[in-house]
């Protein structure tokens, strides 16, 4: 008897106390970057229809940096002159997202930056407003 009550005062406690048990609770808390349309409200240089198709450790940037490699489907605002960019990404994320996998497609939004190897860059943005990842400061080094 005393084995169980330990064990479940075991799992409670790493229930309460681990950083990454709690799942997102409601589904205002989800964040995406895909979309059906441009969205209004958010104001971003550039909006594209994209299709993922790899994600994973990228050779531009910093090492261990992942990235969701996307196609270039129809500009819709602004100007991409790739058929290819690099979007980057979390390694990980929560359970209230964004998702981003290959084979995904939608609409993004976001900022354009050149990394020093050359690779085109895209800074997308959630449905908050906010960048998924932030751009670096103009000018630094990728």
């Amino acid at each position: 008897m005393a084995t169980r009550w330990t064990l479940l005062l075991a799992l409670v406690t790493t229930c309460l106390t681990a950083p990454d048990a709690a799942a997102c609770i409601s589904w205002g808390d989800h964040r995406w970057v895909f979309f059906e349309e441009v969205p209004t409200g958010i104001d971003a240089p550039i909006a594209a229809r994209v299709f993922i198709t790899t994600v994973g450790e990228g050779s531009i940037g910093a090492p261990g940096a992942f990235f969701a490699i996307a196609r270039i489907e129809r500009v819709i605002k602004g100007t991409i002159d790739r058929p290819m960019v690099w979007i980057p990404v979390p390694k990980y994320t929560s359970s209230c997202g964004p998702f981003i996998k290959a084979g995904a497609r939608g609409v993004v939004i976001g900022t354009l930056q050149q990394s020093a190897s050359g690779a085109l860059l895209l800074f997308v943005r959630q449905n908050d407003g906010r960048y998924f990842l932030s751009p670096p400061l103009e000018g630094a080094k990728l």
